[in-house]
This record gives C-alpha cells, structure tokens and sequence, in this order.
C-alpha cells in the first residue's frame, strides 16, 4: 500500500502553512474593520473621522434622547394627551434608531448606544419633576426644543452630509419629526 507524499511533512512545514494563512487573514481584516475599501461595509464605507459619521452619531443621540425622555413621560404624566404623544414619539424614535443603527453597521461603524451629556443632564432634572411641573418641562424641552434642534439636525444633515443614504435617511425622518414638533407645540400653547 503506497502513501501519498505530504506537502508538508515536517511540523516547520505546518506551522509555516498555518502562519501564511493567519497572515492572509489578518491582512484583510483591516480593511473590513476600519470601514474602508469594499469590507462589511461595502463600497459606501465611511471612515470613523469622517464628518458624515458625526452626522450619523448625532441623529442616534437625538433618537435615544426622545426615546428615553419618552417614556419617562409614559412613567410619571398623568394627562392622556401628553401620555399619547410620548409613546408615539417613543415608537417613531426607536423605528429611527434601528435604521440608523442599520445604516451604520452597513458602513462598517458604531454609532452611540447612550444619549449625549446634555440629554442625560436635562433627562435627569426631568425624572426630578411630577405632576404639572413635568408636564410643562417635558412639553417644553423634550417637546418643543429637542424636536427644534432634530428638525435643525435633519436639514443639517440633508445639506452636509456626502454620504447619500445619510441624507436620503435624514429626509425620511424629517416629516415625522416636524409633526411632532408642530403636535408639541400645540399642546405647550397656553390654554385660552
């Protein structure tokens, strides 16, 4: 019975065929993990530094942001109206945050898992008020004023975004976040 000859019969020769291919390996990893070239994130993937990425992190913030403020108006308002606005803003926020989330995964990043400081400060203060007093400041800064500064964010985004289904998402979620905004604003009018 005749044995085939092994390529590499010696253990030099495995570990130099085992060390050739972890080095084939390694070498194209990079370029799928930083998000350049065609890797996870095709051709449309963005560097961490690039300006579009910051665009991306902050419509995520902003998401996580209304969704945390959200419901913590779902936990404390006692009023129906602002209870229904809340879990509409909560639900809209977070069918936001998925595509955003999707998106940058498709252009091999990671976007933000916790709002900003400055939500987390205003979100803090916020937990800090019930009845009326919560009612008003919820209507007023995560209403009226977050839904401001998005609205502000999405046009920013559709102007200086290079990076088309940035901007092509940004547009999406722009009528939903004017609504909103115009629905806060009714409700925070002073009652005649």
């Amino acid at each position: 019975m005749h044995s085939r000859p092994h390529l590499f019969p010696t253990q030099a020769g495995k570990a130099l065929l085992a060390a050739a291919v972890s080095a084939l390996v390694l070498a194209a990893m990079p370029v799928q993990a930083q998000g350049t070239g065609v890797g996870a994130g095709g051709f449309g993937a963005l560097q961490p530094a690039d300006p579009d990425k910051k665009l991306l992190d902050n419509l995520a913030e902003a998401s996580i942001a209304g969704i945390e403020t959200g419901k913590t108006a779902l936990e404390k308002s006692g009023n129906p109206e602002i209870k229904k606005f809340a879990k509409q803003v909560v639900d809209d926020r977070s069918a936001a945050l998925r595509e955003v989330e999707r998106l940058a995964l498709v252009k091999g990043l990671n976007v933000p898992k916790d709002a900003d400081m400055q939500h987390k400060a205003s979100g803090t203060a916020l937990k800090l008020l019930s009845g009326d007093s919560f009612d008003k400041q919820y209507l007023s800064n995560a209403g009226v004023d977050d839904h401001a500064q998005t609205v502000a964010l999405l046009h920013k985004t559709q102007r200086e975004a290079r990076d088309p289904e940035i901007k092509a998402l940004a547009t999406k979620m722009l009528p939903t976040v004017q609504q909103q905004l115009h629905a806060a604003r009714q409700m925070a009018a002073p009652k005649k």
